[in-house]
């Protein structure tokens, strides 16, 4: 037997995941990012961490702090991040010329070449995404 919704649990104020903007946007950035780390994991790359190689590579960010701004990441989660990229030697760090207790992220030749290389992956794979939808 069905019960009743009760006052502390209405049908209204429950989500509707096939309605909810908030759910829908996030159930989508979930899916196109477990998409991308498919299609870069042959590569050796995740979506996070070709996120920083693409900032990078534009010019958007040059210092961890930048990137997390960026990214929405916390200091330690970039930091891991950015460990894991230097060890596959796709950036490197120097002191930043005005303060010498920042570092200023540059990618490596490799790292400047994987992003010629991922960039139309990536492209073709938000492509395919938005395929149903108009620009309006």
């Amino acid at each position: 037997m069905a019960r009743a919704p009760t006052d502390t649990c209405r049908n209204e104020d429950t989500v509707n995941p096939l309605t909810d903007i908030g759910w829908l946007l996030a159930t989508s950035c979930n899916r196109l990012t477990a998409q991308a780390d498919k299609q870069l994991a042959p590569l050796g790359l995740t979506a996070a961490q070709y996120g920083v190689v693409l900032l990078l590579a534009r010019g958007d960010a040059s210092t961890s702090s930048e990137l997390c701004r960026l990214m929405d990441y916390d200091r330690g989660a970039m930091t891991r991040l950015l460990q894991r990229l230097k060890a596959k030697g796709v950036l490197t760090h120097s002191p930043a010329p005005k303060d010498r207790r920042a570092q200023t992220l540059q990618l490596t030749e490799k790292g400047k070449l994987l992003h010629r290389q991922v960039q139309p992956t990536i492209d073709r794979l938000h492509q395919q995404v938005l395929s149903g939808l108009s620009p309006d």
